[in-house]
This record gives C-alpha cells, structure tokens and sequence, in this order.
C-alpha cells in the first residue's frame, strides 16, 4: 500500500512542488507518529513509500525528457 503513495507523492512533487512537497512531509510526520505511539515498525512502511518514490521518480525523469 505504501509504495503507491510513493508514487503519487513522486508525481505531486515533480508536477507541482507546492503541494508534493507538504503531501510528502505530512505522510513522513504521520508515520514517525504513528511508530512513536504504536511501535508498529513503520520504517517498513517509509521503505515502501521511498522504492515508490524513487522509482516512479527516475520513471518520470527519464520519460519526460
């Protein structure tokens, strides 16, 4: 599930900063609180979220030029 929202926030950030930018921030500040309260071991959920940015990322770099 995280690897999605990888990839839209990869899309909102290389489309419009203004808002992938803080979509982003928000996602990473509501993980690092939810693993603070709850210890789930959301660092796996942030490694999903970075393979879905990083790759949808590149992808895009590469297509659009």
């Amino acid at each position: 599930m995280h690897f999605p929202v990888g990839c839209v926030a990869a899309w909102l950030s290389l489309a419009e900063p203004t808002v992938g930018v803080p979509f982003t921030s928000a996602w990473l500040v509501y993980e690092i609180i939810e693993d603070w309260r709850i210890a789930d071991r959301s660092y796996l959920d942030v490694a999903g979220f970075l393979w879905g940015y990083g790759v949808t990322g590149a992808l895009l770099v590469v297509l659009t030029r």
